[in-house]
């Protein structure tokens, strides 16, 4: 002790030296611990197969795991924006639609919101809070757990349930009808006359099957994928078609661009089924002596087919609902009759192909349909930038 100091001597220096490299090091311990723990959790969210968004109580996303990040790339390509960080609008994003401001943003609205996106995808919402005190949540766990089988599984029992309640019941129905009416009426049928009418819901009951199978089957089997000339294909169906025009003396007129630019990657006998059942109805819904027409090119990248007709058209009405399975539409048609499982045959192929159509009509003037196809472009093959674009 000199003059009320304390004389700190080298040991003393020393431990005071070692206790701060102590407390130096606890700290950096502290820290590691925190991040390898924060990289324990992200890779554990990672490894898991469902959409994982962690966020806090606003709704801002603070974690999103590997399957949730996947799914925002792979269901935005239509909306190029860079990825939202509110956990509202990436939901609706998913759906491809807008997100309303007008509602609540809490995180429990989200429970049990389904999620229906753009390529035909199914979630549901389930939201779980964070919690590090008993009374405290700091934010919310918001997982989308996808059901997309069970419900592409529930819809094709309804169909089949429809199909046999419903479609398939009516043809039997009109058979007992006639034969109930010809054993009590005073004046029979004809016996030819009531075969006729017997073979034709006979008729009508294998068709509907045949259609039911083609739809199922072009639903569910894999493809059988090679490359489609798509000029040979139309040139096939156009053959095919050819007797039921020529009953009601209805003309084609073509424009097929016959080159490797139109070359498609699919299969060929769902195709040319598609293609058929377009121009079966281009042919019965249109007036006797009138023309069908035909186009086939390439424009901006695209291997386009347009199916123009002179017939009585569809209403505008109707045009949403044209690809419905079982939707029959009163245009002066027949009872019974209409596009039904045709043009859902339609859609499901031109949607495995990864292609789109379209339709436009007008009531007593026409309709056209337009398919669009992603060309078959090889390295080996003439660059199709070498041929005229047709327009």
């Amino acid at each position: 002790m000199v003059h009320g100091r304390v004389k700190v001597g080298l040991p003393t220096v020393m431990i005071a030296h070692t206790v701060c490299a102590n407390v130096i090091a606890l700290d950096i311990s502290q820290e590691k611990l925190a991040l390898a723990r924060s990289l324990l959790i992200a890779q554990s969210l990672d490894s898991l197969p469902q959409a994982i968004f962690v966020t806090d109580l606003e709704g801002k996303i603070l974690l999103a795991n590997l399957t949730a990040s996947t799914l925002q790339a792979n269901e935005s390509q239509d909306r190029p924006k860079a990825h939202s960080q509110d956990i509202f609008q990436v939901l609706s994003d998913l759906e491809g639609v807008d997100e309303t401001g007008d509602a609540p943003r809490t995180a429990e609205r989200l429970a049990g919101r389904v999620l229906l996106t753009p390529s035909g995808r199914s979630f549901k919402v389930q939201v779980s809070p964070l919690d590090t005190a008993p009374s405290d949540s700091t934010g919310w766990l918001i997982g989308l757990v996808e059901f997309t089988a069970e419900r592409l599984a529930e819809e094709q029992r309804d169909s089949l349930l429809r199909f046999l309640s419903h479609d398939l019941r009516a043809p039997q129905s009109a058979i007992l009808a006639l034969l109930a009416m010809q054993e009590k009426s005073l004046v029979c049928l004809p016996i030819g006359e009531l075969r006729r009418h017997i073979e034709l819901q006979v008729r009508r009951t294998l068709s509907l099957t045949d259609s039911f199978m083609l739809l199922d089957a072009a639903k569910s089997k894999p493809l059988d994928v090679e490359e489609v000339l798509m000029a040979a294909l139309v040139m096939d169906v156009l053959d095919q078609a050819w007797p039921l025009a020529q009953n009601k003396n209805i003309h084609f007129k073509l424009d097929i661009m016959d080159d490797e630019c139109c070359i498609v990657l699919g299969s060929q006998e769902l195709l040319t089924r598609a293609l058929f059942n377009l121009l079966e109805n281009a042919i019965k819904y249109s007036a006797p002596s009138t023309t069908v027409h035909l186009n086939l090119s390439y424009q901006n990248g695209e291997v386009v087919l347009r199916i123009q007709d002179e017939g009585e058209g569809i209403n505008e009405e109707d045009l949403p609902h044209l690809f419905d399975e079982f939707r029959q539409f009163d245009n002066g048609r027949e009872k019974g009759h209409g596009y039904g499982l045709g043009m859902a045959f339609v859609y499901t192929v031109i949607q495995r192909h990864s292609a789109r159509i379209e339709c436009s009509s007008q009531p007593n003037v026409g309709t056209v349909f337009t398919l669009y196809f992603q060309p078959a472009l090889l390295t080996d093959r003439i660059r199709c930038s070498d041929f005229p674009i047709q327009r």
